[in-house]
């Protein structure tokens, strides 16, 4: 889990540092700005997802893994775009909101 609240701490820190661009990269308004961009947008997900997945142990890709990683890949999404919609980003509640996913997550690879 240390290396989770790592990663959200990086993720955290990079909204902070670019917040239009992260606005651009999570949020699901895209679509209304340009219909081209929300299709990168999506694309690039698809892209952080595999590195996620190709960073995992081979005894750890199992149908029942992936589907969770992607569950919770999708609140991870879902809460990022949430807070995103505010006009000052509340960074403190974000990483705590993020933070709580952490119990999600199969125990012993994380």
């Amino acid at each position: 889990m240390d290396r989770f609240r790592a990663v959200i701490d990086s993720l955290v820190t990079w909204i902070e540092e670019h917040p239009e661009q992260a606005r651009l990269y999570w949020c699901d308004a895209v679509a209304s700005v340009d219909p081209g961009l929300r299709l990168q947008a999506l694309r690039a997900r698809q892209r952080l997802t595999a590195i996620a997945l190709a960073h995992l142990p081979t005894a750890a890709l199992t149908a029942p893994h992936e589907v969770n990683l992607e569950y919770v890949f999708g609140l991870i999404r879902q809460i990022i775009d949430e807070e995103l919609r505010n006009t000052a980003v509340d960074l403190r509640r974000l990483a705590d909101r993020l933070t709580r996913l952490a119990p999600l997550l199969i125990a012993g690879d994380h």
